[in-house]
């Protein structure tokens, strides 16, 4: 499987037209279409379903132009870094969730690059689960992780503050009156919960008995979708600071819990993974500015 073909074939899947993919890629329309069908027949499936104007991808044509996304990033990250100029530049793939200390990580990237104007980021917002496997195949080179995570298989550092969890409602909900939000208050109510595992944990342990009595109709992934339902009346989610950044204040009200719970936070890395020079330049910064862990 040639790494030009499967481009070919991500042409094609992005246009939607082998004659406008033949454009782009400056070949012919037919020997665009031979290598498409080579590939069919080399992979074994069908890739393509094939219209009078358009093509489509078939459900192992999708399987495959998310892999071949995967493979040809790595390959043109690794180039890269490969190439001989000794100039520190190049980019440094970060990820992380939806999280207060975001922002200090953002400034963190930003007097980077006051050091290293040539270095240029990709930042990657998803769930952890799908970091930590983006992490592991090399096509992320640091991540903001919440503690607890797997300290064994990536090094970090400690990033900071830590957040606060809160239930957040309505402006004129009664609960948003209060100084703090207990699980008695929360009995009986509608919740919409962030679904990653060990959050949601969290959540149920700190609810206890009370958690019999809820109901959850609504699981997100990220905090901004989640800030959606938080402007509908009676329905309440419980997350931490910053998890909303586009929330409007005058209609969302963050209160926090009592007893109270925080989150701690990390930048990390994969133990024992080769860098490119800007992602290793960017580590070494991190460790003087924040301290080794």
């Amino acid at each position: 499987m040639e790494i030009r073909v499967l481009k070919y074939f991500l042409t094609v899947a992005r246009e939607g037209s082998i004659t406008r993919a033949a454009e782009i890629l400056h070949v012919t329309q037919p020997t665009l279409s031979r290598q498409i069908l080579e590939l069919e027949r080399e992979t074994g499936v069908k890739l393509l379903d094939r219209g009078s104007r358009h093509v489509s991808l078939t459900s192992d044509g999708l399987l495959l132009k998310r892999r071949a996304e995967e493979i040809v990033d790595l390959v043109d990250k690794t180039e890269k870094e490969l190439s001989g100029n000794k100039t520190v530049e190049g980019t440094v793939n970060c990820a992380g969730g939806e999280l207060l200390v975001m922002d200090h990580f953002s400034d963190l990237i930003m007097r980077f690059q006051e050091k290293h104007p040539l270095v240029r980021f990709d930042i990657n917002t998803d769930i952890t689960g799908r970091v930590n496997e983006k992490m592991d195949s090399g096509l992320i080179d640091t991540a903001i992780f919440v503690r607890p995570f797997d300290a064994e298989k990536y090094d970090y550092v400690p990033i900071g503050p830590e957040a606060r969890f809160c239930a957040a409602m309505r402006t004129d909900d009664p609960l948003a009156q209060k100084e703090h939000v207990t699980k008695e208050d929360l009995a009986g109510k509608k919740l919409v919960l962030i679904s990653r595992g060990e959050l949601n944990a969290d959540i149920r342990s700190w609810l206890g008995d009370v958690c019999e009595t809820i109901q959850t109709p609504i699981h997100c992934d990220l905090g901004a979708n989640s800030s959606l339902f938080a402007k509908r009346k009676g329905l309440y989610i419980i997350t931490t600071e910053g998890t909303m950044p586009l929330v409007d204040d005058r209609i969302v009200k963050y209160v926090p819990l009592y007893p109270e719970m925080r989150i701690q936070t990390v930048v990390a890395w994969k133990r024992g993974q080769p860098f490119g020079r800007a992602a290793q330049a960017f580590i070494e910064f991190l460790k003087e500015e924040l301290g080794e862990k």
